[in-house]
């Protein structure tokens, strides 16, 4: 099990809705279109049935937790007993990050969406949204917020994988950077598509 990406078209995704709430789809085109004032062209030439692993749910929350530590601050008050990963992540982002050092704009695509029910629209606008009980996110928004932490880190998002293991010891912010290349990368394919997470 884990959090993978996949392309979709925007009218899949929209019957998915009509199917779910018995809403006809032209009434859900004109509701998604007053929220956004325009709504994405499909590029359906490239979508394909690529579906990259993000990674576990856990390695996606510590990438989570990186950006809301570098834009908003400590988070241990939000941390239960079972957060072990969660906890030592963010003992390994004192060490090298700044608590609010960086607040990145449009990070809240991330840090404000779910892990499961997030689409990002081809659509540059500056919060995600609720439609339906479904996060709304902006695809070129998140692609930015992708850039500036891999300039606050510095790393190269085009680069190969760091090891996140080394003699036995889990570095976090490797997780981070592997999930954030990820996710970039396939963005970047799919930049005037629909993505989902799945």
């Amino acid at each position: 099990m884990g959090l993978n990406l996949s392309a979709i078209h925007l009218n899949d995704w929209l019957y998915s809705i009509q199917e779910s709430e018995g809403i006809n789809i032209e009434i859900l085109k004109k509701e998604l279109k007053e929220k956004l004032g325009e709504l994405p062209q499909d590029d359906s030439v490239t979508i394909d049935n690529e579906f990259p692993r993000v990674g576990s749910y856990t390695a996606y929350g510590i990438f989570r937790y990186c950006l809301i530590y570098l834009s908003f601050g400590d988070y241990k008050d939000e941390l239960t007993e079972d957060d072990d990963y969660e906890l030592i992540a963010l003992q390994e982002f004192k060490k090298y990050l700044k608590p609010m050092s960086a607040p990145i704009k449009y990070v809240e695509h991330f840090t404000e969406t779910d892990d499961s029910d997030t689409i990002f629209l081809p659509v540059l606008f500056d919060k995600p949204f609720v439609f339906y009980d479904r996060d709304v996110a902006s695809l070129p928004a998140s692609k930015k917020v992708l850039e500036v932490l891999a300039e606050i880190i510095g790393f190269d998002l085009f680069s190969e994988f760091d090891a996140e293991y080394q003699d036995d010891r889990w570095i976090p912010i490797a997780t981070v950077k592997n999930v954030a290349r990820i996710i970039y990368n396939f963005f970047d394919k799919y930049s005037n598509t629909c993505v989902i997470f799945s």
